[in-house]
């Protein structure tokens, strides 16, 4: 099936990372937001060799904080890892998916 994507309220720029399960999850949200006019600031990892997703939940949280983006969302495999790395540097709930 094809996904739908509505028209976003207003453009913002979003930092995205993801660990080696979250890859691709993580590469279909990035071409779905620059589809809806987004910035997206595509912080890795970049294939499916495993890393830690702490790294790179720091990393998206760091540009947010730096103001360089708006909007946070962090993709891994493993959802328990996720409220305990990515959610405390920012106070911004990283985008858990079902």
């Amino acid at each position: 099936s094809t996904a739908t994507f509505e028209k976003p309220a207003a453009v913002q720029t979003i930092a995205i990372g993801a660990d080696h399960g979250g890859v691709d999850l993580k590469d279909t949200l990035v071409a779905a937001l620059r589809q809806q006019g987004h910035t997206v600031l595509d912080l890795g990892t970049h294939g499916h060799d495993s890393v830690d997703f702490p790294d790179y939940a720091k990393l998206v949280a760091s540009r947010v904080l730096d103001g360089e983006a708006q909007a946070p969302h962090a993709e891994s495999g493993d959802r328990r890892r996720q409220p305990q790395c990515g959610n405390r540097p920012t106070r911004h709930r990283l985008i858990p998916t079902a």
